[in-house]
């Protein structure tokens, strides 16, 4: 199932598809892939889906950037960068692998509708 609000977000006031993927990821238990379809352009975005319940996620506009400024070489670097800043942040999260990942280590920032990776500090790591 992949979880996105495409279409603009033509209503106003209709949440990011980033606030509902917890709720969603509630139902469906785990009996459904989560597949978080909207706003992922960086290694954090892709580790806060991931730590809400997305089991996925999809960067086509990322991909879609790299693929202009430099063809095949630009997609390469592009998903590179994903995935080294998505190993940092997760590693600076203090977890050693995706799995590891949840909610706790995502946490609202003061505005609505943001999440934001919560930075664990030297002692969290012993």
């Amino acid at each position: 199932m992949q979880v996105s609000n495409h279409g603009g977000r033509a209503l106003d006031g209709t949440p990011g598809a980033i606030t509902v993927l917890p709720s969603i990821a509630e139902v469906v238990k785990g009996d459904v892939p989560l597949i978080m379809d909207r706003g992922i352009r960086r290694g954090t975005d892709a580790v806060k889906a991931l730590a809400l319940g997305a089991n996925a996620v999809a960067i086509g506009r990322p991909v879609m950037f790299g693929l202009t400024l430099g063809g095949a070489s630009g997609v390469d670097c592009v998903i590179e960068y994903l995935r080294r800043e998505t190993v940092n942040t997760v590693l600076h999260l203090g977890a050693n692998r995706l799995g590891a990942l949840g909610r706790q280590h995502v946490r609202q920032s003061a505005a609505p509708g943001t999440q934001v990776p919560v930075q664990v500090g030297a002692d969290h790591l012993a």
